[in-house]
């Protein structure tokens, strides 16, 4: 399996998302973004296609070391994130190859569940979150931490993928 090309895609109002592509078909997304600089962060990522097209995607380690050292100028948010990107895309991939998640790859869940606090937003979703069949959380007002309401929160339950709202 080789890399076979390197897209970017510019969400409005300032999100870069990334797509690693292979000659097997199949293809790593990551997010390589600063905040405000996404333009400057997707110049980052094509400059740094030309090191990775052709190469075996599974050689993640490898990648990383190339990527972080292949300039005379290392480091800074803009590398820092494009790497980031090549980094996700790449996991993506090595996921998507083995049949098996990501976080099996790096060692297994670490816990069952998480909590995410609710966001004092009005009906803030969850869809972003990976969450399969994305929910709407209760409103909450925004007079303060003395509202009740503020104290909500959802469980994404990771061993069997569903939210679950609870107070």
């Amino acid at each position: 399996m080789k890399i076979s090309g390197i897209e970017t895609f510019l969400v409005a109002p300032r999100w870069l998302f990334m797509k690693v592509s292979t000659d097997e078909g199949i293809s790593g997304w990551g997010e390589p973004v600063v905040e405000g600089r996404a333009e400057t962060v997707r110049a980052a990522v094509h400059e740094l296609a030309d090191l990775v097209v052709g190469q075996d995607p599974l050689r993640i380690e490898d990648h990383w070391q190339l990527l972080r050292r292949s300039g005379f100028y290392r480091g800074g948010p803009v590398l820092s994130s494009a790497l980031s990107g090549y980094d996700q895309a790449l996991w993506d991939i090595a996921g998507k190859a083995r049949s098996v998640p990501v976080h099996e790859l790096l060692g297994g869940a670490g816990q069952r569940a998480i909590m995410v606090p609710a966001l004092r937003h009005t009906g803030f979703a969850l869809g972003f979150l990976g969450c399969s069949h994305p929910i709407l959380l209760p409103t909450v007002s925004r007079a303060g931490p003395r509202v009740s309401a503020a104290t909500t929160a959802t469980t994404i339950d990771t061993a069997h993928g569903g939210p679950r709202v609870r107070k």
